[in-house]
């Protein structure tokens, strides 16, 4: 954040910037958005050196070629995935996420939102002062889902079990912010992962398997 709490007029400008080019390569008109926010760590006080920009668009659906959320989430995921494979854009080495939703999704009351349209905070974060250091829950789930994905891997998994396994975790994360936010159990998990490196292992071992299969020798 820049002066008074707000971003740097040369970040706001580049995350627009960004979000508008993402928008195209998804399909999404101007008039469909209602804002361009930055939600997730970078607004929370649960950031970490590794967490990423969250630029979401704020959609009217009435507006885009989508009859229903679940049709829209989808689409927007697959297209989240595609630009991540595509690019590596990032501001001060923050790496940034680019994805949509609707306007009528709820937002968690603890979670924090900048409007870069309006510049300023729409929601500003609450400090809970949350310590999952010690979580032995937590550390069961992380440690399952590191040996699903070397297992995976190490075990030649097919690109579909790959696959079914990444949006799994993604699926499970997007529906936990929806129910509880960012601390939620599955979201702490999956940044977890993605601090280790372990997401974009995953993401490599698929694309790698695809590389092959479509390669001739």
């Amino acid at each position: 954040m820049g002066h008074e709490d707000k971003l740097k007029p040369i970040v706001r400008e580049h995350l627009l910037k960004i979000a508008k080019v993402w928008a195209k390569t998804a399909k999404i008109e101007d008039d469909a958005i209602e804002d361009i926010i930055i939600t997730g760590g970078n607004v929370n006080y649960n950031y970490t050196k590794q967490s990423d920009i969250d630029v979401h668009l704020v959609v009217d659906m009435k507006k885009t070629i989508f009859t229903d959320e679940e049709q829209m989430r989808l689409f927007m995921l697959a297209k989240k995935d595609l630009w991540a494979l595509q690019h590596d854009v990032k501001i001060y080495g923050l790496p940034v996420e680019v994805y949509a939703h609707s306007h009528q999704t709820k937002t968690p009351k603890s979670q924090g939102v900048y409007s870069i349209y309006s510049d300023k905070w729409t929601v500003k974060p609450k400090n809970l002062k949350l310590n999952f250091n010690n979580d032995v829950g937590l550390k069961h789930k992380i440690e399952e889902q590191m040996h699903r994905i070397d297992s995976v891997i190490n075990g030649r998994g097919t690109v579909k079990e790959a696959s079914d396994l990444k949006d799994k975790l993604a699926s499970l994360r997007a529906t936990s912010i929806q129910r509880a936010g960012e601390f939620a159990i599955e979201n702490l998990v999956f940044k977890d992962l993605r601090n280790r490196g372990y997401i974009d292992k995953l993401k490599n071992y698929i694309r790698s398997k695809v590389d092959r299969m479509l390669t001739l020798r």
